[in-house]
């Protein structure tokens, strides 16, 4: 399945057979988010900047069913707003949450990358400074409105810092963000030099002496080690098979993400293993308050939710190589890399949480050619956390873009059109649907459709295995079966309408039409799981009483089996050397058997008069024969089994060297042979050591 990274061309219109007109009946929400930094933290093309995510924000590549627009607010300098700024510029400088004139609700995700306190390697005394004014903390008002937006308009917020205080004073007190990570040297900050750095610069080849700290701008990622959750129980227990998925944001359109850029000391997030549980470093119990405004910073779920908790999505894996790293030696243990809190769940807003801005800044990505597949993923894993944080609602109309733009850029009348089964339909979505939208959000958005109760009737079925349980890829397929079932006749008839005039959108019926469709599909699976369930009355009876139509005696494979003796009748020594050390008996014969690896049990391994053979001189010089009748090994051989056969010549000082082998493998049948001495064909083959076996 090849995803549609980008905006076709006409060319690969016709070549793809997409409708080159859909386009202009393209419907996009637009996710308005506003970048927050301090510091010497920057929008454009510098290194601490962040103008290649804002770029790929901004653009199509992905996903052609949603729009995103940055605005850009500095907290250093004067303040000022500059209306007509683009995204790699600041719209707000001065920047302060209650600044006149500016209003949060204008804006559904906030993404915050503090710098401030410039402290790297803190001790002692060293948190009393995240507060200094000079550092641009956020105040108690500034705390309340974003708060609030945070609860009651379910904002989402992402936030990251660095090693040490980097960021503290922008993030250590806002809700969530700040216990989802270390920020404070109270909290166990890794620093920037010592062991305790969190050092993910890979090695390349051209490293030598030690691993640099401009690593982290080459063009090799660092491995991440992705945590993944059981799918929903439908399918697992259905097919007795466990199946298991990355949370959404690191579920890519080409599979799980699972790289990110390198950096020689980054920080990190906390919270319990994602779909493992695991140590619980975060305190569910707190609350806050700011400038009056107080509420629980981890609430209890909503609409029969358990109460949502922080949960690490990312383990960063710090590694040794063969040369050391510029910094010195390292902690190598496993840290959190990303952290996520579902507070939908809890009826407030969504937070994601990185170790470090440096997966984000240019410096860290200009290494990158842009066609490698680790880059691509990297950029794919930017979208997917503006696609994550985004409300509910805005998650619904990206469904409902997803797939009328999906329907307009595939039209196939054969394909899409009410006169097929959902079930149909719903295979063709699917298949369509996933280029452009990893299997993960898909399945999010659905399960978003019908609120908790998918998850209250199916998450944990019972008995398990369940062997009644609907498969939710049943489910799946039939609500999208439904929408696009619904979708087509809607199509057509813009198609038709536009050959004669120009036609506009009507979002309103495209709505209900979705609604019906979503309906639709539900109907189909509910009948059919009525009816499969029928199908089961008297099944359990039915197999209670099942006959045998074969018994054991029946049941008995077939393998190739042969008892087999296999004897060593002569060896020819064509070595001069090693000729005459046996002659003059300053050397000893020994074998070596083994079946599969394991060494047969044997009174003694010499041959002959304890390794002494008498030897014959042949027709060439130098060349020596010795007859033996020894009995290597005997036993039942059956196919599979490995043979193997090694000749072994000891020195006086007790050392032995290998000068013949042989391995014995396939059906045992074929192994069957009986040689009489060809000596002078085998000196022909100039063989120094041959061997001669009775195999029967």
């Amino acid at each position: 399945m090849t995803p549609n990274t980008t905006l076709p061309s006409a060319l690969e219109f016709e070549a793809a057979n997409i409708n080159k007109d859909a386009f202009r009946w393209f419907i996009r929400p637009t996710v308005k988010i506003l970048i927050v930094v301090d510091g010497s933290i920057g929008l454009g093309t510098a290194g601490f900047a962040l103008g290649k995510v804002i770029d790929l924000l901004e653009s199509n590549e992905f996903y052609n069913w949603v729009r995103f627009r940055v605005t850009g607010a500095s907290r250093e300098g004067t303040t000022a707003v500059n209306a007509g700024a683009d995204s790699h510029n600041f719209t707000y400088t001065g920047f302060r949450f209650n600044m006149a004139g500016f209003d949060i609700n204008s804006y559904d995700q906030v993404w915050m990358f503090g710098i401030n306190p410039l402290i790297h390697n803190p001790t002692g005394n060293d948190d009393n400074v995240i507060g200094n004014a000079g550092n641009k903390p956020l105040s108690d008002a500034e705390l309340k409105i974003l708060a609030q937006w945070m609860d009651e308009k379910q904002g989402g917020v992402f936030a990251t810092g660095d090693h040490g205080l980097l960021g503290a004073s922008m993030c250590h007190r806002v809700p969530r963000v700040r216990n989802m990570r270390r920020w404070t040297l109270a909290q166990g900050v890794p620093s920037q030099v010592n062991f305790d750095r969190k050092d993910t610069n890979q090695r390349i080849p051209s490293h030598t002496g030690s691993i640099p700290f401009d690593a982290q701008s080459d063009e090799v990622p660092q491995p991440i080690q992705v945590l993944r959750r059981s799918l929903y129980s439908w399918g697992n227990r259905f097919y007795l098979q466990r199946r298991y998925a990355p949370h959404e944001v690191l579920c890519g359109v080409d599979g799980a993400i699972d790289v990110l850029p390198d950096h020689p000391h980054e920080g990190e997030a906390l919270g319990k293993r994602f779909g493992s549980g695991g140590a619980q470093p975060v305190d569910l119990s707190q609350n806050f308050s700011f400038d009056g405004y107080s509420a629980a910073e981890y609430p209890n779920g909503v609409d029969g939710h358990a109460r949502p908790e922080p949960e690490v999505i990312a383990i960063g894996h710090p590694k040794d190589f063969d040369i050391p790293h510029s910094k010195g030696a390292k902690d190598t243990s496993p840290f959190g890399l990303l952290s996520v809190y579902d507070g939908e769940k809890a009826g407030v807003g969504r937070v994601l949480i990185d170790s470090t801005w440096h997966h984000w800044f240019n410096v860290n990505l200009q290494g990158f050619p842009a066609a490698s597949p680790g880059y691509k993923k990297i950029r794919n894993f930017f979208k997917n956390v503006a696609v994550w944080l985004s409300r509910k609602s805005l998650r619904g109309k990206m469904l409902s873009s997803a797939t009328w733009n999906t329907a307009v850029l595939y039209y196939d009348p054969m394909l899409f059109t009410s006169q097929n089964t959902v079930w149909f339909v719903g295979e063709q979505a699917k298949d369509v649907l996933g280029r452009s939208a990893s299997r993960c959000t898909i399945r999010e958005w659905i399960i978003d459709i019908f609120a908790v109760e998918l998850d209250k009737r199916f998450r944990i079925p019972k008995p398990d295995p369940c062997l009644s349980c609907p498969p939710w890829e049943a489910f799946e397929t039939a609500v999208l079966g439904g929408i696009f079932k619904r979708l087509a006749p809607l199509v057509e008839r813009h198609r038709g309408v536009e050959r004669l005039e120009r036609t506009h959108l009507d979002l309103g019926e495209i709505g209900k039409v979705m609604e019906a469709g979503v309906k639709e599909g539900a109907e189909a699976f509910t009948a059919a799981l009525r009816e499969s369930v029928e199908s089961l009355r008297g099944a359990p009876e039915a197999f209670a009483g099942i006959k045998l139509a074969l018994g054991a005696k029946e049941l008995i494979p077939d393998a190739e089996e042969a008892k087999l003796s296999i004897r060593l009748n002569a060896i020819l020594v064509g070595d001069p050397l090693v000729a005459y050390l046996s002659e003059q008996r300053q050397a000893r014969w020994a074998v070596d058997v083994r079946i599969n690896d394991l060494p047969v049990k044997r009174e003694r391994d010499r041959i002959g008069d304890d390794g002494v053979l008498k030897w014959r001189p042949v027709e060439t010089p130098g060349a020596l024969v010795a007859e033996t009748d020894a009995a290597l090994v005997e036993d039942q051989f059956r196919e599979g089994d490995e043979v193997e056969m090694t000749l072994l010549l000891e020195a006086e000082d007790g050392t032995r060297q290998r000068v013949w082998s042989e391995k014995l493998t396939g059906a045992p049948s074929s192994w069957r042979r009986k040689r009489r001495p060809d000596v002078a064909k085998t000196l022909e083959s100039n063989e120094p050591v041959a061997v001669w076996l009775t195999i029967e």
